[in-house]
């Protein structure tokens, strides 16, 4: 199987392939954090889990939508309650993973913190 099919099949692997850096800079590893494995790994339309703060699941979660934008052909919308909170989560969750990865970056045609066209 080639990359890119390995890419489509799982978000794990298109993550993990293209060497992908959380919006720390840190690069995305599994080593301590096992248990999000089967999360990037899950190709199932719902996913739910019990979870603490500060896991790793708000990365999974975007990465994953950008995954399915390309892969699956999802139209995706994060419903967002004020434009304080989208401020809060795009800014420093959002736009460091579009900026640090130039496969997402790539992905991105229109760009705002609002609004991201794959």
């Amino acid at each position: 199987m080639d990359k890119t099919a390995l890419e489509a099949a799982s978000c794990l692997a298109w993550v993990t392939l293209n060497s992908f850096v959380n919006e720390n800079q840190e690069p995305i590893e599994f080593k301590d954090h096992r248990f999000l494995i089967d999360i990037y790994a899950d190709n199932s339309n719902d996913i739910v889990c019990r979870k603490s703060a500060q896991v790793g699941w708000s990365v999974a979660a975007i990465l994953r939508s950008f995954w399915e934008a390309k892969y699956g052909g999802w139209n995706v919308i994060y419903a967002l309650p004020t434009n304080n909170v989208v401020q809060d989560f795009v800014k420093p969750k959002v736009n460091p993973l579009i900026t640090s990865n130039p496969v997402i970056k790539d992905m991105v045609s229109d760009d705002s913190v609002s609004y991201k066209r794959v």
